[in-house]
């Protein structure tokens, strides 16, 4: 008997390690796989004519907290987040926010964004005002029902990147103002990254009720760009390992990561920064950089931090509506086809510990997946094999919209 467990074990073993789950799927969340578009307070509208079946919508939140010009001033005392939240709520949609404050706040010294965001971090007054202003959005995503806040995009990366050594170090030794930013509630905290991290985590647990908080992992942040290497000896499971691991160090208590393949498309970057392999993923995977590696850095981000993914703001062009043509507004890309059109793969991300796929521009002169650009291209001449015909205005032929009611009308995949 001892022996046949011992065989079984060793064929468990020798299968590799099992798919990750990632913990559990934050309560906000369908059981299924779920879509989501960028959606500006104005696009409600767009959204609830066109039918398009989404059960998420993102919107920055942005603009410094102490400049005068961020969302808490957008409408009076913060009311912007609470008609954002109850506008969702109407459809069934959930609402997501990018809280992308401290890099256009004040003073931001420094030569490069990471720079800037750092000196931010350390400063006293800057750090009070900020912790006041996420105090305040907690209090208004509360009160209107509840949302998903993804935490600064870029910043864990250009900490783990610059501060940390790639992320041999850890957010203990990285500096930052907590408890010396002389707010009450965080007096007992380590001025530290790692005391960043606990102090919002805090803040959402004393005044955030039915707010879920997403970390954001960077694949850039260990030095090598998984994102565009085409170096074929990267170990992407061991960067993806390596990155959980610098990000559990911001406490616990976060209950998703979020991810961003691409912020733009990948015609948008061969026109405005030169052509290059490097910007095309290999949907065959067979060359570098690929869908499959990048999800095998996905499951060691979940697996090590046992979190379920959101992959966000995916760009939302296509390669086969004639309406892509590479001008502005009008760039291709094929990450949304490829998730869109073969629901295995959705299943195989799924396995990977990926919960939501959000598509949105990363720049105005990106594609965008309504009539944006106002300009007229709707069905051009076709390049490179594009000769779908649009029916619609869309700016990116109206493949979203066709795509992903298709998703929903054929029945959705399974969060394992």
């Amino acid at each position: 008997m001892r022996r046949m467990i011992y065989i079984i074990l060793v064929l468990a073993l020798a299968a590799g390690p099992a798919a990750a789950r990632g913990g559990g799927v934050p309560r906000i969340l369908p059981g299924h796989v779920a879509f989501g578009l960028a959606s500006s307070p104005e696009e409600i509208g767009w959204l609830e004519q066109s039918g398009v079946p989404v059960a998420l919508r993102y919107q920055y939140l942005a603009g410094g907290v102490n400049t005068g010009k961020g969302w808490a001033t957008w409408n009076a005392n913060g009311a912007f987040v609470t008609n954002y939240v109850r506008a969702s709520q109407r459809p069934g949609m959930v609402a997501v926010f990018p809280y992308y404050m401290l890099l256009q706040s004040r003073p931001a010294r420094g030569g490069s964004e990471a720079a800037r965001v750092y000196s931010n971090l350390n400063n006293r007054e800057t750090m009070r005002a900020y912790y006041q202003d996420f105090k305040l959005l907690m209090q208004r995503a509360s009160a209107a029902g509840g949302a998903i806040v993804h935490v600064e995009p870029d910043l864990f990366g250009y900490l783990q990147k610059e501060y940390a050594r790639g992320g041999r170090g850890s957010a203990r030794q990285v500096p930052a103002v907590v408890a010396s930013s002389g707010v009450p509630e965080l007096q007992d905290l380590p001025n530290t990254a790692e005391g960043f991290g606990r102090a919002l985590l805090r803040l959402r647990n004393r005044y955030g009720r039915g707010v879920f908080l997403g970390i954001h992992a960077s694949h850039w942040a260990t030095g090598v760009d998984i994102g565009s290497s085409r170096d074929r000896g990267v170990n992407a499971r061991a960067l993806g390992e390596r990155t959980a691991r610098f990000l559990r160090g911001f406490g616990p208590g976060w209950n998703l990561v979020f991810v961003d393949p691409s912020d733009r498309d990948s015609a948008w970057k061969d026109r405005h920064r030169g052509a290059s392999p490097a910007h095309w993923w290999d949907p065959a995977d067979r060359a570098y950089p690929n869908f499959a590696r990048y999800r095998q850095w996905i499951d060691a981000v979940s697996t090590g931090m046992d979190l379920r993914v959101v992959v966000w703001q995916i760009p939302v062009g296509n390669t086969f509506y004639r309406a892509l043509n590479n001008t502005e507004g009008h760039y291709q890309d094929n990450r949304a086809q490829y998730f869109l059109e073969y629901r295995g793969n959705i299943a195989d991300w799924a396995a990977a510990g990926v919960v939501a796929f959000l598509f949105g521009a990363g720049t105005g002169s990106a594609t965008h997946f309504t009539d944006a650009r106002r300009d007229g291209v709707t069905n051009p001449p076709p390049i490179g094999g594009n000769t779908r015909v649009s029916r619609h205005a869309d700016d990116d032929g109206g493949y979203l919209r066709e795509a992903i009611t298709r998703y929903y009308r054929e029945g959705t995949v399974r969060v394992p």
